[in-house]
């Protein structure tokens, strides 16, 4: 069986919200977070 899990990139200027989200989206068994940004240009380099 494949897992096809939903891919995430978290963007938020907010670093304590950022973290707090990653936390618990990584948890989650069909989520993946595959990057997180603080800001556009970090988000573009994804």
């Amino acid at each position: 069986m494949t897992s096809n899990k939903i891919r995430v990139v978290i963007a938020d200027d907010n670093r304590e919200f950022g973290d707090i989200l990653y936390e618990y989206l990584n948890n989650q068994e069909d989520i993946e977070v595959v990057g997180v940004a603080e800001t556009v240009s970090k988000l573009m380099i994804l």
